[in-house]
């Protein structure tokens, strides 16, 4: 009965006419050498000293979003954006990231980035969401992402993770389950710190980073952060954080104000 319902639900996505189109033999191309698949483009590196955001907009159906946000990042600093809920934190960082449709301008080292999408990608720029998407699979592959077999150590310590994975039975080849539901809130926050990390980005990018980490793991989540020399946009409304910056932007209502 499930195959039945299966069938018939594909059936409307082929020609009405055809519906054995979708039992039918296909060529993929994958054996013998004639495989269509298209090789990651190599992106070259581009130091960042100066980041700015010209009157970036986005805004939804609601007229809800962000309205000509104006900023400036300086390589090395911490810059925490605040606001209440639903002012606009995550849309400004997602606009900015080319992850959302959006207007305006971001000049990296004064030249203007046309594609965001394709530019604000590691190792330019690496993004942790509020809730990051693990996979079933090792904790170090869910760092790597198949990039390469380095270590993973110096993330791990940064991210605040290095004793408790070695306190795991398997260490790094722990299993972390279906998105990560054999660990804590706030390692899987940080496992995902650790993934962004990895790339040595030049522009780190976070979501509410230190919201399910108790007192003493987000001091030291910011000292390490810090201490590494990164160059960091943060969401938060911690006291922590904001004590941390270097500066500090503030959102009310999608209208950003320094």
């Amino acid at each position: 009965r499930q195959t039945e319902v299966a069938f018939d639900r594909m059936r409307h996505l082929v020609a009405e006419e055809k519906p054995e189109n979708i039992l039918a033999d296909f060529d993929l191309g994958i054996d013998g050498g004639t495989s269509t698949a298209t090789e990651r483009p190599c992106i070259t590196r581009q130091p960042l000293q100066t980041l700015e955001v010209r009157d970036l907009s986005s805004t939804f159906a609601n007229s809800e979003g962000v309205v000509d946000a104006n900023f400036a990042l300086q390589r090395g600093t911490l810059t925490v954006v605040t606001g209440h809920v639903g002012a606009g934190k995550t849309t400004l960082l997602r606009a900015m990231l080319g992850l959302i449709p959006s207007t305006g301008t971001l000049l990296w080292n004064g030249a203007e980035v046309h594609d965001l999408g394709a530019f604000m990608t590691p190792p330019h720029c690496a993004y942790l969401p509020q809730n990051p998407r693990l996979f079933s699979d090792t904790l170090a592959d869910n760092v790597r992402l198949g990039h390469d077999t380095s270590s993973i150590d110096k993330v791990l310590a940064t991210a605040g993770l290095a004793d408790e994975v070695e306190a795991m039975h398997e260490g790094q080849q722990t299993l972390v389950g279906p998105r990560g539901v054999r660990l804590s809130g706030g390692q899987r926050q940080r496992l995902g710190l650790a993934r962004a990390l990895y790339t040595s980005p030049e522009l780190l990018v976070l979501d509410d980073l230190s919201s399910a980490v108790d007192a003493d793991t987000e001091v030291a989540l910011w000292h390490d952060l810090r201490a590494s020399g990164a160059t960091i946009l943060a969401v938060s409304n911690r006291p922590l954080a904001i004590a941390t910056a270097d500066q500090v932007l503030s959102l009310n209502a999608g209208t950003l104000t320094q």
